[in-house]
């Protein structure tokens, strides 16, 4: 299924203000990511880009850890890129800037970072090409994202309740999750050496299945494309993840996220330990 990016933007401007109450997954996910950026000396690097940038709280980590970098922070949704400007306001050596990450046109970077975005990306393979030609010899892109796997109770409950047809909620819903498998190959495939990709999942709990609508509607995780369901449909939904998926009066769901790491190496030469 094909992600409309504009109406995902929109989703994620509509509730920019609850984004970091619920983003709590993804908050862990920029904690471990960060935590890879410096095991890979991203401290050192001069010129960093970040792909996807959301309200800046990944972006705050990274200027924290990367003092003498020089960062560029860039998200297709407007209304975040302002929060994530505002926020980080009083450090000189950010640049924010709205555009897509799926597109981005630079040269002679040293780091590319990304964290929760390339789910939403409709060509992961173009993309990953791109992030080969931006980066500079010796230069890595790592990164953390949401896999196959991801709310696979919803999936279930959906196509359950209605059936797996096409004009279904749960097929105009589902992402097309990518594999480690998937990611690896186009890595590869865009030219990157020292490959690694490390899929973990988690299990988060709700104490409603309505709660748990309410979060992913918050982080704009929402359906872009929404299809309006009659509260006979919604009851029908919420009864079915209730039974089959609670544990001790609450119920779960499944993140699978994806942790991803590659470097540009031009034929012939050896770089050592992401020798900034």
């Amino acid at each position: 299924m094909s992600v409309d990016k504009a109406r995902v933007a929109r989703n994620f401007g509509r509730y920019v203000r609850f984004y970091e109450d619920h983003a709590i997954v993804q908050k862990r996910m920029a904690h471990q990511l960060l935590q890879r950026v410096h095991r890979a000396g991203g401290s050192h690097a001069g010129r960093i880009i970040e792909i996807g940038c959301g309200t800046g709280y990944f972006t705050q980590l990274l200027a924290e850890t990367c003092r003498r970098s020089k960062i560029t922070a860039i998200d297709i949704c407007s209304e975040a890129v302002a929060v994530a400007r505002l926020r980080l306001r009083h450090n000189p050596k950010l640049n924010f800037r709205v555009a897509d990450g799926e597109a981005l046109d630079e040269r002679n970077c040293d780091l590319l970072v990304s964290n929760a975005t390339f789910q939403w990306f409709n060509n992961l393979p173009g993309a990953f090409a791109r992030y080969y030609a931006c980066l500079r010899d010796g230069g890595a892109l790592l990164f953390a994202t949401l896999g196959q796997g991801t709310f696979k109770e919803l999936y279930v409950s959906m196509n359950k309740t209605w059936g797996n047809r096409a004009h279904a909620i749960g097929a105009n819903y589902k992402r097309h999750f990518p594999s480690p498998e998937a990611i690896e190959s186009y890595l590869s495939a865009a030219g990157f050496t020292r490959v690694r990709v490390e899929q973990e999942k988690a299990t988060e709990m709700y104490n409603s299945v309505k709660d748990f609508l309410y979060a992913i509607k918050h982080i704009g995780a929402g359906n872009p494309k929404p299809m309006v369901l009659s509260p006979r449909s919604l009851a029908k939904l919420i009864s079915f993840y209730s039974e089959h998926f609670s544990v001790r009066g609450r119920i779960q769901a499944t993140y699978a996220v994806i942790y991803g790491e590659a470097v540009k190496t031009v034929q012939g030469n050896t770089v050592r330990n992401y020798e900034w």
